[in-house]
């Protein structure tokens, strides 16, 4: 039980880490650095799945590996409803 508390704890504290420093810290960075928008987006994409891959590997140690299989596939899903929902509206 006390493993899960050490994980919840670390996973929170590198979510804040990266919305509140890594997230600001790029956006700028990259406004400084000119780049075009879309570089922009994905650099803070790769910044914002931090998280997410933390707990994927952590679950693996566990031994959890059906949790890193389903994570990927509750993404991609979310991800494709997203950008079906997106489609629509800006269409």
């Amino acid at each position: 039980m006390a493993i899960l508390i050490q994980i919840a704890v670390l996973a929170s504290l590198l979510v804040l880490a990266v919305r509140f420093l890594g997230m600001p810290g790029i956006d700028k960075s990259s406004k400084v650095l000119g780049l075009v928008s879309k570089a922009r987006g994905k650099l803070l994409g790769y910044v914002t799945s931090a998280p997410e891959s933390v707990i994927v590997v952590s679950s693996a140690f566990m031994g959890v590996y059906d949790a890193g299989f389903w994570n990927i596939a509750s993404s991609n899903i979310i991800n494709w409803l997203l950008f079906l929902a997106a489609v629509i509206v800006f269409r």
